[in-house]
This record gives structure tokens, sequence and C-alpha cells, in this order.
């Protein structure tokens, strides 16, 4: 009698999947954690500025937290240019 093997296929868990990020370090006043939750788990990501690992799901919004957060200091520097530009057009009239 020949024995079958079954394959066993583990399900995908995101959460033991672990990256790569780093944090930069905190500066005066910033907090120094970043605390970030995701279906109920908390994490709290130390501001120390060197490569820590973190499950993917929690990579995930850090990178997106910084992604948005980037698009807003562009954003900002874009207005404070054209209300500077505005002024000087005022001024020269």
């Amino acid at each position: 009698m020949a024995e079958t093997k079954k394959t066993q296929q583990t399900a995908y868990d995101p959460w033991k999947d672990m990256r790569d990020i780093v944090v930069p370090k905190k500066r005066n006043g910033d907090q120094e954690c970043i605390h970030c939750s995701v279906n109920g788990r908390i994490f709290m990501v130390p501001c120390t500025g060197r490569v820590q690992k973190v499950p993917r799901p929690i990579y995930e919004v850090l990178i997106h937290s910084q992604e948005m957060r980037d698009e807003a200091e562009r954003r900002a520097e874009q207005t404070t240019k054209r209300m500077h530009a505005s002024e000087k057009a005022v001024n020269l009239a």
C-alpha cells in the first residue's frame, strides 16, 4: 500500500512577515515612540534612527504615513511660494 503525502499549506500570516524600517530620531518636542494600531493590535515603534523589524501591516502604515507627511510638506512649500509671489506682485503695483 502506497502512502500518499498530503501537502499541508499554511495560510499567509502578514503579522509574521517582518520588514525592515528606519524611524527617524526624535526631534525636540517629538514623541519617543510612534504609536501604530492595525485591527486592534497596537505597536510602539521607537524613534531611534536605526533599522528595526516590524510586521508587514505596521510597516505599510508607517510607510504610508511618511508618504503623506512628505506630500503635506511639499504642498505647504508650494503654498508659501505662491503667497510670497502674490505679495511681491502687490508690492510692485
